[in-house]
């Protein structure tokens, strides 16, 4: 536990957001335009808390805790949220809301135009990058598959050391060279859609713009 308390001290070191000189980069890795990365959300199995059931009961009906983050193209983990029961973006599923910083697909595919057809299916393309990261995540750190924990504290902690390790075992070992193609099973939701009332105007209007570009 004292390890495990003092890589949490400084999980910053290791789960950053890129630098503004770093954004043109990575936007040129992802070959999509202006993307800085993608968002998704996962669940973790944990031991039933005391008093807190109903709190930590997912959709799926296990007691597990969320962890939701942002990846780059080649699975680093910028940006990480664990617990909770401007010109360039993130990409994610419609379980989130269409903003100006973060674009999400078209729905209704039935009712879609070619180049929004083709904008969607850059967008799931590109999007795999995160639950490629979130697959592993898991596949290296078994821990995770269930956190035999009674306190919740100690939980959210796990799960961001194991964050940490896994961003220092991609710059410093090369996981990414040997790792087989892994795809998160533990999804959040992801058959939820958020309410279109809830887009912003800026959004619709940089998701029509881009996708535009789609047109040949």
């Amino acid at each position: 536990m004292k390890t495990m308390k003092v890589i949490f001290n400084i999980a910053n070191r290791f789960i950053r957001w890129p630098r503004l000189e770093d954004y043109q980069e990575l936007s040129r890795n992802f070959e999509f335009v202006n993307t800085l990365g993608a968002l998704d959300a996962s669940e973790f199995e944990i031991r039933q808390p005391l008093n807190q059931r109903p709190s930590y009961t997912s959709r799926k009906c296990k007691t597990a805790i969320k962890l939701q983050i942002v990846s780059t193209r080649d699975l680093e983990i910028i940006d990480a949220a664990v617990g909770f029961p401007g010109n360039y973006h993130i990409l994610a599923d419609t379980a989130y809301p269409l903003r100006e910083h973060i674009l999400v697909p078209f729905r209704n595919n039935r009712d879609l135009e070619d180049h929004e057809l083709a904008y969607n299916r850059a967008v799931k393309s590109h999007r795999q990058v995160v639950e490629r990261a979130f697959g592993l995540l898991k596949m290296k750190w078994r821990r995770l598959k269930f956190l035999d924990i009674f306190k919740m504290k100690y939980a959210h902690r796990m799960v961001l050391v194991c964050c940490c390790f896994h961003n220092f075992g991609l710059r410093h070992d090369g996981w990414i060279d040997d790792a087989p193609q892994v795809d998160d099973d533990d999804e959040v939701d992801p058959d939820y859609e958020f309410d279109e009332e809830r887009e912003t105007e800026a959004g619709v209007e940089k998701r029509r713009r881009i996708a535009e570009e789609f047109i040949f």
